[in-house]
């Protein structure tokens, strides 16, 4: 079906959503209009928008250019959560004075989406010659939170752990070189 009856299938489908399932009579001659059948609308709601107990629908989009897809994004119920740990620097030099790096945190499914409604409580633990800047709970807000790391004047490998309920714990490795005076 081209775009503009698309458009007018989908605000029928958001009424029957919307209204418990009552068209007003407007929808009704618009139905009537683009030669849809009751039968043909309640398979069209039910495949593209469900009901209550079925199995919720799994959305796959490709971003197709000079006729490759360049990108997938898959949408769907959340199964999995993940806590991505992402260290912009990960190779610290300590020397007259110290180095920090940045750390972003982000709750994302198992697609790679990010979950912009989590909001758990992120515990941040390091070992080796670093240490946090900042405290060592964070907050996700939106999805995402992020801290700082400081050398401590020792070269040598750190791990950050990160540890939020419901997902695995992650952790990323940091190294501390040591530059002479």
């Amino acid at each position: 079906m081209d775009h503009a009856t698309g458009a007018q299938v989908a605000a029928i489908l958001n009424e029957l959503r919307r209204d418990a399932m009552a068209l007003s009579p407007l929808s009704k001659a618009r139905m009537l209009s683009l030669r849809l059948s009751w039968n043909e609308l309640m398979r069209m709601y039910y495949k593209y928008i469900g009901v209550l107990g079925s199995s919720a629908p799994v959305y796959r989009f490709e971003a197709v250019w000079h006729g490759r897809a360049v990108r997938t994004v898959v949408r769907e119920p959340v199964q999995s959560v993940r806590l991505e740990c992402t260290v912009h620097n990960p190779l610290l030099t300590d020397g007259p004075t110290w180095d920090c790096a940045a750390v972003s945190l982000r709750a994302i499914d198992q697609n790679g989406n990010l979950l912009p409604y989590c909001g758990e409580a992120v515990c941040l633990s390091v070992e080796g010659p670093l240490k946090i800047l900042g405290p060592s709970v964070v907050p996700l807000r939106g999805g995402m939170a992020g801290t700082y790391l400081a050398t401590t004047g020792e070269a040598g490998r750190a791990v950050l752990h990160c540890r939020m309920e419901g997902a695995l714990d992650t952790e990323a490795v940091l190294t501390v070189r040591s530059r002479e005076g």
